[in-house]
């Protein structure tokens, strides 16, 4: 799944083996993922700050900056076994 541009209150996905990425992707509430060997690729238009951040994989990578504790304003959670986790912040 791809998609650019994307507002929504709250997002929830889940992939066997597919990819899911969208750019300038911005959210009120909440973002969760599961995914066995797909990855997540999200660049949000917000900052860092504003989320609780969750991330468990298996044998995946993680590349969430991660400069400060969140106020947890907003949920960040993402499950994978072999799947990516890369997410990118506005500044």
């Amino acid at each position: 799944m791809a998609g650019d541009n994307v507002s929504v209150k709250s997002f929830e996905s889940s992939s066997t083996s597919g990819d899911i990425e969208i750019d300038a992707f911005t959210v009120e509430k909440e973002i969760s993922g599961d995914s066995i060997s797909g990855s997540f690729d999200l660049k949000l238009t917000d900052s860092q700050q504003n989320y609780d951040i969750e991330v468990d994989t298996i044998s995946g990578s993680v590349n969430i900056p991660m400069n400060s504790k969140g106020n947890g304003g907003k949920e960040l959670e993402f499950s994978t076994k072999s799947g990516n986790v890369n997410v990118e912040f506005a500044e």
